[in-house]
């Protein structure tokens, strides 16, 4: 297949990869193509993969982290919420972990900051629940003893509590529970 036909057929494919998919078609010993590509030195043809491979690198990699998963599942919530009537500041974060300094951390404390604050709340009232609260983690993530004990705190006031590995688990969660959303 020429350059051209490549082009032709996939309109929307970089120069680079038309490129090299040219220049692979080409076999030594076959006729070569007529376009100036298809007989490319082997080093143009590495080059053209290394620029390529580095333009098509995954965004988020297989295995996200809890920042990229929460920050994930916040964007969809604020594009989706109006399909239950809701607005984005009904799903709050709680962001309490990073790095600090003891002065920070004696502030951010006496501010009232607590330990085992789950991530996120979703403030909106189900069935017997006063809402939502969401401790996110990553795939291989685990709870801390100081968040199992505040989200079994947080159930037994009347909260519902979730811990969500990764984005998909987070927003089933969140879907499940508006399906018993109070009007």
């Amino acid at each position: 297949m020429t350059a051209d036909q490549l082009r032709a057929k996939f309109p929307h494919a970089s120069e680079d990869m038309i490129r090299l998919n040219a220049a692979q078609l080409y076999r030594p010993g076959s006729t070569p193509h007529a376009e100036p590509y298809s007989s490319a030195p082997q080093s143009v043809v590495q080059a053209t993969k290394k620029r390529i491979r580095q333009r098509t690198k995954p965004l988020l990699s297989s295995r996200r982290s809890e920042s990229q998963d929460q920050q994930a599942l916040v964007r969809w919530w604020d594009a989706n919420c109006g399909q239950w009537n809701l607005e984005p500041n009904d799903l709050m974060a709680f962001p309490l972990q990073g790095a600090r300094t003891k002065k920070n951390g004696a502030r951010l404390k006496a501010e009232g900051m607590r330990a085992g604050t789950p991530d996120l709340f979703l403030a909106v009232p189900a069935l017997e629940s006063c809402g939502l609260w969401i401790e996110m983690k990553s795939e291989k993530g685990r709870t801390t003893d100081a968040q199992d004990i505040e989200l079994e705190r947080l159930e037994k006031r009347g909260y519902s509590t979730a811990v969500c590995c990764g984005f998909d688990e987070a927003q089933a969660t969140i879907r499940a529970y508006l399906k018993w959303k109070l009007p």
